[in-house]
């Protein structure tokens, strides 16, 4: 409720409202809630609290979720992806364990320009295209700074001896 109510969120944000007023206000809007989940609310707003409710709700889902044995997985991709692909990338690691539930968050980043992210857990498969060009990258940086020093090398041999030696590099 919170997540989707921008208001929501920026009245219990507000430092100008008093608690007692965000206290009224938040029975009323949660009134079907149980009476523990009312007073726990109470006591959130009572001490100042309740800029956190939206991280305390998701934190509560987490640990049932843990009971529960579901796996919270995060499939980033570049593009909205099909079903049938969500599917086979799931089926295709070993990070999922499958004979347990899942619950899959799909989120788009187009910075990723191709491929996908998966994380389950504390987990994380990195096949994004990003991912790669920026190893590659790395990859022809280090090569030509091994080639500098390479060359550095010769040349303060040759200065230094005055001769200058052939030698196959490996």
């Amino acid at each position: 409720t919170i997540e989707k109510s921008k208001e929501l969120q920026n009245f219990f944000d507000s430092p100008i409202i008093d608690s007692k007023k965000k206290a009224n206000i938040a029975l009323e809007v949660f009134k079907n809630f149980s009476p523990v989940t009312k007073s726990f609310l109470q006591l959130i707003i009572k001490q100042g609290r309740e800029s956190q409710l939206q991280n305390i709700a998701q934190e509560f889902i987490n640990k049932v979720e843990d009971m529960k044995g579901v796996q919270r997985i995060t499939l980033t991709s570049a593009a909205q992806l099909s079903d049938e692909n969500i599917s086979n990338i799931l089926k295709s690691s070993d990070l999922v364990n499958h004979n347990q539930t899942f619950d899959v968050k799909s989120i788009i980043n187009p910075n990723l320009l191709g491929g996908y992210i998966l994380r389950v857990g504390d987990q994380q498969i990195d096949q994004s295209v990003k991912s790669k060009l920026s190893k590659l990258k790395k990859e022809f940086q280090l090569n030509l700074f091994n080639f500098s020093l390479k060359n550095s090398f010769i040349f303060f041999f040759f200065f230094k001896t005055g001769s200058c030696c052939v030698a196959q590099a490996g």
